[in-house]
C-alpha cells in the first residue's frame, strides 16, 4: 500500500480533485436544470405567453407572427425558428399532433439542452481566461446560479440562445482571432457566421460585435495589416448578408420602423427630468430589510443590484401553486408588489440572506471592471476590451433604455439583459483578487460557496401540476 501511494504524483490531490469536483458540479447542475424546466409553468415566465405564441405561429401556421397578433413579433426569429423546427421533428417522429401540454414539455427539454450547452460554453470561456481550476469552479458555479441564468434556463425565451452566441463570439475572438499574426479566410468567415447568427437571435449581440470589430480595425490599422482588414470586412459582410432578409421583413412589418422601441406601443413615460436624474443618483437601502419591490423600486441601482443576485421580482415562484395556496388558505404568503405578487415564506427567507451575500459578487464585478482599466503588459488591450468596454456598453444600453423608457416596475431593468457582461466581470474580479492575495481568494471562495448554497435553494422550483 505504501508503494502504491509513492507512485501517486504530489499534485494529485489538487489536480484530480478539482476535475472530479467540476464533473460532479456539472452533473448536479444538469439535475437542477432538468427539475426546474419541468416543474415551472413556462407561461408565467417573462413574456412567457408571447414567446410561446411566437413559436406556435411558426410551428402550427408556418409563418412569422404579425405585430398586431403578438407584441413580441419584432423579436429576431432564429430562436423561434429553431424551436419550431425542433417541434416539427418531434411531431414527425411521434406520428401525430402534439397536445399543448406535450408541446410545453418538449420546449422545456429544448431549453434544458440549450442551458447545458451554454453552461459548458461559460466553462470554456472562463477556462480560456484563467488557468486556475478553482477559480474556474467557483466562477462557473456562481454564474450558473445568478438569477439571469436561472430565468433564461427555466423560462421559454430567446435570451438563452442570445447568451450562447454572445459568449461564443467572445470565446472565438479570444481563442482564434486575438494575438494571431495571420488568420485564415475560413476563420474570418466563421467569425462572421457566429456574429450573424447572434444578431439574428437578438439585436443585443451588436454590442459585443461592434466593440470587437472596432478593436480589430484599430489594432490592424495600427499594425498596418491589410490582409486582416480584408478578412474583417469579410466577417462584417457575412453577418450583414445573414440578417438582411430579416431586416427587410421587419422594416416592412413595422411600416418603416427600422429598429425596436420606435413603434407605437413603446412610448416613453412622461416624467420630469429631475425625477429621472434622481432615479439614477440614489439607492434603496430598504431592500436589505425587505428585499422586494415594495421597498426597492424607486432607484435604478437598487433594482439592478437586487435583480442581479436574488429573485427580487419573485419571478421563479410557481404562480399556479401560489394561487392554489391563496385559495385554500393553507400557507401564509408574503406580498412583494402592488400587483398582487406573492412568494412563499421560504423564498423570503433565502432572499433575506442573498441580499447581503450578493454584496461579495457585486464587489468582485466592480473589481473586474477595474481590471480592465489596469494595464497588464502585453494583454492590456485585451483586458480593456473584455473587462471594461463590453460590460460598460451593456450597462450603458440598459441605462439608456431605463432613462428613455422608464418602465421601472417589472420593465426594462432586468439583469437578464446583461448577463454576458457578468461572466466577464466576475471572472476578471476573481483573477485580480487571486493575483493580489491567495488568502483573500480562499476567503472569497468560501463566501461565494455559501452564496451558491442559498441560491440553489432559492431557485429550486417547487413543483406544481399545470
Amino acid at each position: 500500500m505504501n508503494n502504491l501511494f509513492k507512485k501517486i504524483p504530489i499534485n494529485f490531490s489538487w489536480k484530480y480533485l478539482s476535475n472530479i469536483f467540476l464533473i460532479l458540479l456539472f452533473f448536479a447542475l444538469a439535475v437542477f436544470r432538468w427539475h426546474n424546466v419541468f416543474a415551472f409553468n413556462p407561461y408565467w415566465g417573462y413574456d412567457g405567453g408571447g414567446h410561446i405564441d411566437y413559436i406556435l405561429s411558426l410551428f402550427r401556421d408556418g409563418r412569422l407572427p404579425n405585430i398586431k397578433d403578438n407584441y413580441l413579433a419584432w423579436h429576431e426569429p432564429l430562436y423561434y425558428l429553431l424551436t419550431a423546427g425542433y417541434l416539427k421533428l418531434i411531431q414527425l417522429l411521434s406520428f401525430g399532433n402534439l397536445s399543448f401540454g406535450a408541446t410545453l414539455h418538449y420546449l422545456g427539454f429544448f431549453q434544458f439542452s440549450l442551458s447545458i450547452a451554454t453552461s459548458y460554453l461559460i466553462y470554456k470561456l472562463v477556462s480560456k481566461l484563467t488557468a486556475n481550476k478553482w477559480e474556474v469552479i467557483i466562477c462557473w458555479s456562481v454564474l450558473n446560479l445568478l438569477p439571469s441564468m436561472n430565468y433564461a434556463s427555466t423560462f421559454i425565451t430567446n435570451e438563452l440562445l442570445n447568451y450562447f452566441f454572445i459568449l461564443l463570439i467572445i470565446y472565438y475572438f479570444v481563442s482564434q482571432i486575438y494575438g494571431r499574426k495571420t488568420i485564415s479566410w475560413k476563420s474570418w468567415a466563421k467569425f462572421g457566421l457566429i456574429v450573424g447568427l447572434s444578431l439574428l437571435t437578438k439585436i443585443t449581440g451588436v454590442i459585443v460585435a461592434f466593440i470587437l470589430f472596432a478593436w480589430l480595425i484599430i489594432e490592424n490599422i495600427r499594425l498596418r495589416r491589410k490582409p486582416m482588414i480584408a478578412g474583417l470586412l469579410l466577417s462584417i459582410f457575412i453577418a450583414l448578408i445573414i440578417n438582411l432578409p430579416w431586416i427587410a421583413y421587419r422594416f416592412h412589418m413595422m411600416n418603416g420602423a427600422f429598429a425596436i422601441n420606435n413603434i407605437e406601443f413603446v412610448k416613453p413615460v412622461e416624467i420630469k427630468l429631475d425625477q429621472r436624474v434622481s432615479f439614477f443618483a440614489n439607492f434603496d437601502w430598504d431592500i436589505f430589510k425587505f428585499p422586494y419591490y415594495y421597498s426597492g423600486a424607486r432607484y435604478f441601482w437598487s433594482i439592478l443590484y437586487a435583480d442581479s443576485f436574488y429573485d427580487y421580482y419573485g419571478a421563479i415562484e410557481n404562480k399556479d401553486l401560489l394561487d392554489h395556496l391563496k385559495l385554500e388558505k393553507k400557507l401564509p404568503l408574503i406580498r412583494t408588489t402592488h400587483l398582487d405578487g406573492f412568494v412563499l415564506p421560504s423564498h423570503f427567507k433565502f432572499s433575506q440572506v442573498l441580499v447581503w451575500l450578493g454584496i461579495i459578487p457585486a464587489i468582485l464585478m466592480i473589481m473586474g471592471f477595474l481590471r480592465g482599466l489596469i494595464a497588464f503588459k502585453d494583454k492590456a488591450y485585451l483586458y480593456v476590451c473584455l473587462y471594461a468596454a463590453i460590460p460598460l456598453a451593456f450597462l450603458s444600453a440598459l441605462i439608456y433604455y431605463a432613462y428613455r423608457y422608464p418602465y421601472y416596475d417589472k420593465g426594462i431593468i432586468k439583469s437578464i439583459f446583461i448577463f454576458p457582461a457578468y461572466v466577464l466581470l466576475l471572472q476578471g474580479g476573481l483573477s485580480l483578487v487571486k493575483k493580489i492575495s491567495n488568502k483573500v481568494f480562499v476567503l472569497l471562495f468560501i463566501i461565494l460557496a455559501v452564496y451558491c448554497f442559498f441560491a440553489a435553494q432559492l431557485f429550486w422550483v417547487i413543483k406544481y401540476n399545470y
